[in-house]
């Protein structure tokens, strides 16, 4: 028997609702750095075919969003930046995230509010 919460992504697909509507769009980003850096970077998230895509730039350029998962509030991604892999795990709570990022021999935090469309 399928639970309740299975048929959701099946029925939002079937009427044509965006699964990822509420992520989609600019994120202004501040990330700190365990050794006190601050980052102000930029999160664009999209939905393309039912699949949630993304880019972060950053002082090096923008760089693609790597094995996106969304469960619930959770959001998880990587990001390959100069030479080092970084993954970061955020809770979602409407406008904002906040969560926490590993990578680079390094770990930090990261906290976002949504810009726009």
């Amino acid at each position: 028997m399928l639970k309740k919460t299975a048929l959701l992504p099946a029925i939002l697909l079937l009427c044509g609702l965006p699964l990822f509507a509420e992520l989609e769009g600019d994120w202004a980003v501040v990330s700190e750095s365990s050794y006190g850096e601050t980052y102000h970077l930029r999160l664009t998230l999209k939905e393309v075919d039912g699949e949630l895509s993304g880019t972060l730039s950053t002082p090096e350029g923008p760089v693609d969003l790597r094995n996106i998962q969304r469960q619930g509030d959770e959001l998880t991604f990587e990001v390959w930046i100069a030479g080092s892999s970084y993954s970061v795990q955020a809770k979602v709570d409407g406008d904002e995230m906040a969560g926490t990022w590993r990578g680079g021999g390094d770990t930090g935090t990261v906290k976002a509010r949504k810009t726009g469309n």
